[in-house]
């Protein structure tokens, strides 16, 4: 647990750097968590069950923990994610359509379930921090 910690606090620190280059040059960074696979039960597809059922149970309890560790991350660094951060790893239990039409590729579903979470973010954060008007610069060739 507390490599897994350490690993969660790295991708932390690097998420959060990527968010200040992004501020640094007027662009918005937002960070999402993908899915898990355990928590998409009866809407796995055939090789998401395979890759699910292929994999000892610790595996699975550990990636639940870095996602946790991440999770509570960002609630203590809650006045900088608050409106950058997108919680994709619970779906929930009852979807009809698959989310994934394999381990690592969106399905349409999958895609505008995360589109529109991203707009409503975007949104949310455009709210709280409009955007600054472009400055035209001279630029002498």
């Amino acid at each position: 647990p507390r490599l897994l910690r350490a690993r969660a606090e790295l991708q932390s620190l690097n998420a959060r750097m990527m968010a200040e280059a992004c501020r640094a040059r007027g662009a918005r960074f937002f960070w999402a968590l993908q899915p898990g696979l355990p928590y998409r039960g009866e809407a796995m597809t055939a090789e998401e069950r395979l890759s699910y059922l292929s994999r000892p149970e610790v595996y699975w309890r550990s990636l639940e923990h870095y996602y946790q560790d991440l999770r509570e991350i960002v609630k203590r660094d809650a006045d900088f994610w608050t409106s950058r951060f997108l919680d994709l790893s619970r779906l929930p239990p009852k979807r009809k359509e698959p989310f994934f039409g394999d381990t690592v590729h969106l399905t349409d579903a999958g895609a505008n379930r995360t589109a529109r979470s991203l707009a409503a973010l975007i949104l949310n954060d455009l709210a709280r921090r409009p955007a600054k008007p472009l400055q035209r610069r001279a630029v002498a060739l």
